[in-house]
Formats: C-alpha cells, structure tokens, sequence
C-alpha cells in the first residue's frame, strides 16, 4: 500500500498544509490552478489554523485545569479524611450522625465493645527538645507491644503545669485525645522549667473510658 502523503498526527498535518499552501501560492497558477481555487484553498488552509490553535489553546487550558483540579481534590480529601477520622473517634457522634455526614457506619450485631479495664502505662517523657515534651506511653496490660486495647479510640491526657502534684484529676486541664503514641506536647516560654504533670486513661469507640492512669511528671526543657 503506497504511504498517503498527508500526515495523520494534527501536529505534521499543520506542517505539511501550511508548506503546500505556500507553494501553490506561488506555483500554482503554473501548475494547472485557477486563482479561485487558490483563493479557496487559502481561505480553508486560515480557517485550520485559527481552528488548531483554538485547540491547542483548549488543551494546554484542559491540561492546566485537570492538574489544578487533581492537587484540589487531593488536598481538600486528605483533610476531609483527618477531620473525619477525629469525628469518628468523638464520643458525642452517634450512628445518625456518621450517616447524616456521608461516613461509614459501624455493622450492627457484633460484641459491644468492652470498657477499658487497663492504663495507659508512661514510660518515658522525652525532654531533648528545647519546650516540649514528648509522652511514650503503652498498656498496661501489654507493656511489651504498642497497640491499644481493642476497642479503644484514643488516650485521653491531661496536665497540670506547675504546682504541687494533683490529686483529683478531674482538676486537671485536658490536653489531647491521642490516637497513637507518642504524643507531643509544645509549651511557651514562661513555662520552661516548670514541672509538668500527666495522668491518662483508655476511652473506647463508644466514648466510655477505662480508670486513670499514675501520675507522670517531667521538667519542661530549656
């Protein structure tokens, strides 16, 4: 089969037109064309190029648009999925409200979930960085792995800065409901070489929450 002298790809097909139409502009007439049919093929070789670059135009548009809109949907899905995740993790978000909000609902039938019957277990507070304190901790029933309990959603901490040590944590100012350890803890200034006091405890899907932690204590670092 003889290759057919028009080039398929749009790209040389603009390349080989716009060649041929300023040859047959100059020779065409010597070549067997009317001026008319010179004229007409001028007129459609125009009306190709302002078509083609409308196209181009469109795609490089399409191109720009699709990149834009993929960074969009990743960045707008990465936080729609953490604030879902603390949503999830509420004690207060009840069945009606994953449904209402479009999240998943847990399946019905299944064990309830136990209360927390162990602490979370502080074995060590980091203090190498200049304000801030980080809390390893495990449970207490299995001090050697670092998974929760089944069926807790996070650790509540709470802390005293400053002060005799407390007794009633219920006085105490919340600090986190924190998923995974180790947690981080970041202070001002003016609270550089005060101590610091934690207590923790287990909390569940359902928001019920095991007994209290020991009392854990560090100096905030300088």
């Amino acid at each position: 089969m003889t290759k057919d002298y028009i080039p398929n790809k749009d790209d040389d097909f603009d390349h080989w037109l716009a060649k041929f139409n300023t040859w047959v502009a100059a020779h065409g007439a010597t070549h067997g064309l009317t001026a008319q049919q010179t004229g007409d093929l001028s007129t459609k070789v125009d009306a190709w190029s302002d078509r083609f670059s409308d196209f181009n135009n469109a795609k490089d548009a399409f191109h720009t648009a699709t990149q834009g809109k993929d960074i969009a949907r990743e960045e707008a899905e990465a936080l729609a999925r953490a604030d879902a995740a603390i949503i999830q993790k509420n004690p207060n978000t009840t069945d009606a409200d994953r449904e209402a909000a479009g999240l998943t609902v847990p399946k019905s039938g299944h064990s309830p979930t136990p209360v927390p019957d162990s602490v979370p277990l502080m074995q060590r507070i980091d203090t190498s960085s200049r304000g801030i304190l980080r809390l390893f901790y495990v449970d207490s029933a299995t001090p050697d792995r670092k998974a929760k309990p089944p069926g807790v959603a996070y650790a509540e901490i709470r802390e005293q800065i400053g002060g005799t040590m407390p007794t009633n944590p219920e006085a105490m100012q919340p600090l986190a409901m924190e998923g995974r350890a180790p947690y981080r803890a970041d202070y001002e200034m003016e609270d550089i070489g005060k101590t610091v006091y934690f207590i923790l405890r287990w909390v569940n899907v359902r928001g019920e929450a095991g007994p209290w932690s020991a009392i854990s204590s560090a100096v905030v670092p300088s």
